[in-house]
């Protein structure tokens, strides 16, 4: 395995605030490899990317009662995540993630497959001021070995800590569209493990009240709370 600061490389100067990182690696049992790693942070953005190919003649190591032949020779990942601050405090999240075959992260990634967040393609704008905050959501399955709920999109205001009296109230109210969509691979039996369950385009809306009352009595904060919801 082999790492180059693609920049010096190239012989250019970096851009400030950006960073990439060439993978250059060759598996006597597996075979070439090459991948690309980058980031970078401005004032109003930030962001990273990781891209890795390899042309994959081994079988992978996931465990006795898996199948451990990929699916494919031609193997690789792409992962782009982006952040970005908005005028009017608002601030929007992008994420792209891609990878050719159910074993690949397992296989190369085992640390972020396990320990990360899930990888999503997602668009997710929010704007939040003193007490209240507004959400738009929108993300699709493009990988079908995930298991995954899909919005279409969801939009959801928040309200947290308004004062009536001694009274504090919270308040959440959701609309959109959502689709669930499990892993459709079969495991061992297939009678018990069909991970069946898809769903078509659901339309939901949810509404979320909160009453609390802080009380305190000699030394001790006791906070006294009534919730109700009701969901569609």
């Amino acid at each position: 395995e082999t790492s180059w600061y693609l920049f010096n490389l190239l012989g250019i100067t970096p851009p400030p605030g950006f960073d990439a990182t060439l993978k250059l690696d060759y598996f006597s049992k597996r075979g070439p490899a090459i991948g690309v790693n980058g980031k970078y942070e401005q004032e109003d953005y930030l962001g990273y990317m990781k891209n890795y190919y390899i042309h994959d003649d081994g079988e992978d190591n996931l465990g006795p009662v898996r199948d451990n032949t990929p699916s494919t020779n031609e193997r690789g990942r792409t992962l782009w995540r982006h952040r970005a601050f908005l005028p009017n405090d608002w601030e929007l999240t992008l994420e792209v993630a891609y990878a050719s075959d159910p074993g690949f992260l397992e296989e190369y990634e085992k640390a972020e497959w396990f320990e990360d967040k899930q990888q999503e393609t997602v668009v997710y704008l929010k704007r939040a001021k003193e007490i209240d905050a507004i959400t738009f959501l929108a993300n699709w399955r493009l990988l079908d070995f995930t298991t995954q709920t899909e919005h279409l999109p969801d939009l959801t205001y928040r309200r947290i800590g308004d004062m009536l009296g001694p009274f504090v109230f919270y308040n959440e109210d959701r609309v959109g569209a959502v689709r669930y969509r499990p892993d459709d691979r079969h495991y061992l039996d297939q009678r018990h493990f069909t991970n069946s369950g898809a769903t078509d385009v659901t339309f939901r809306t949810d509404v979320r009240e909160e009453a609390e009352l802080p009380v305190k009595l000699q030394g001790l904060n006791i906070v006294p709370f009534g919730s109700i919801r009701g969901t569609y």
